[in-house]
């Protein structure tokens, strides 16, 4: 069974914006399967990896010059 990590909508018309709010609302596994996908996708933006890509910029900077 494959992970569901997003629910999307083209053009976000909004009677199928309300569908899929219906379809998340009234199933459980969906709903968490979704939000474990985002907390995973949300650890990309932690203070810790932002700040060892920063780390990174500046002694990359900082060497080549």
């Amino acid at each position: 069974m494959s992970k569901i990590k997003i629910v999307y909508l083209e053009n976000c018309e909004p009677i199928k914006l309300a569908e899929a709010i219906i379809r998340v609302t009234k199933n459980e596994k969906l709903r968490q399967s979704l939000g474990n996908a985002a907390y995973e996708s949300a650890q990309q933006y932690s203070i810790d990896v932002i700040g060892q890509k920063w780390d990174n910029i500046f002694n990359e900077i900082t060497h080549n010059n």
